[in-house]
């Protein structure tokens, strides 16, 4: 638990380090889709209901899925800091939420810590190839290599637009751009957008799917069941608060934690159906 919490702490303060060098949330080219989202944060903070109104549309309610920024809120909210510095530790946060859940699942998955921080590191930190080979968008390491020849000083001036490179990857000429964003590049990039915000419930979820999997509770009695009953109740709110920040990316969590119900609903009808005996014994063991 020290170590996970240290992996968290870590992670935090240096994604918070990286907002600090660059906390503006009002960029005309390169501030995406903050403006919106700010606007969307401060109107569910000052809103005495819910929908919250509409900060751009007079006399309207929020018509848009902004129950991940209502999540956003809350910590803000009881703390009572600026809405300005609280997006931006919220990114922080996120980002060391997705880092450590990594961890912990492959850690749990392999038995090794070294296993799970390498785990972090290839879902949170690790992109594609296209910073480093030209693709699509991406200009490959070359542009790197030119800027440095200058110093560090001023060196992501030079550097410009190279970054959003390997956020565009998968191009046909003259008809289609699609974005191929990684978790990296949505942290680096900062906007809070429902999809960045569900990467740690993501975490959460297969995290839960694996703890009940390795651990059915098979007849004896009624023991085991309260526990296993709290895993399933906070695998149903997980799953719900996945789904309400974009259910094209919940399927999949979905037909995992079903494919687990399926699984251990046959273990327990043929225990149930066998000796009559009920037990905790991890499927894995």
């Amino acid at each position: 638990i020290l170590i996970s919490e240290l992996l968290f702490l870590a992670a935090f303060a240096a994604m918070a380090l990286l907002r600090a060098f660059n906390p503006d949330l009002w960029q005309p080219y390169w501030g995406g889709e903050k403006p919106f989202e700010f606007g969307f944060l401060n109107a569910i903070l000052r809103s005495p209901v819910m929908p919250p109104y509409d900060p751009f549309f007079s006399n309207g309610a929020i018509n848009y899925y902004y129950y991940g920024l209502f999540l956003a809120s809350l910590p803000i909210k009881a703390t009572g800091i600026n809405p300005a510095v609280g997006f931006n530790l919220v990114i922080a946060t996120l980002f060391a939420l997705t880092f450590g859940g990594a961890c912990a699942v492959v850690a749990r998955l392999t038995g090794r810590m070294r296993y799970g921080l390498a785990g972090g590191v290839a879902v949170a930190l690790l992109g594609n190839l296209a910073a480093a080979f030209p693709v699509g968008w991406g200009a490959g390491l070359g542009p790197v290599r030119d800027a440095l020849k200058g110093g560090l000083a001023g060196f992501g001036t030079r550097l410009d637009a190279w970054f959003v490179g390997p956020s565009r990857v998968i191009i046909v000429p003259d008809k289609l751009i699609t974005i191929n964003e990684f978790p990296f590049w949505s942290y680096l990039f900062a906007d809070l957008h429902p999809h960045l915000i569900a990467m740690p419930i993501a975490l959460l979820v297969i995290a839960l799917a694996y703890e009940l999997f390795s651990a059915q509770p098979l007849i004896r009695g009624r023991r085991g069941l309260v526990p296993i009953g709290a895993r399933w109740l906070l695998a149903a709110l997980a799953l719900g608060a996945l789904a309400e920040r974009g259910r094209w990316g919940a399927g999949l969590a979905w037909v995992l934690v079903a494919a687990v119900a399926l699984q251990g609903t046959a273990l327990w009808l043929a225990a149930t159906f066998g000796d009559g005996k009920l037990s905790l014994t991890p499927l894995t063991h």
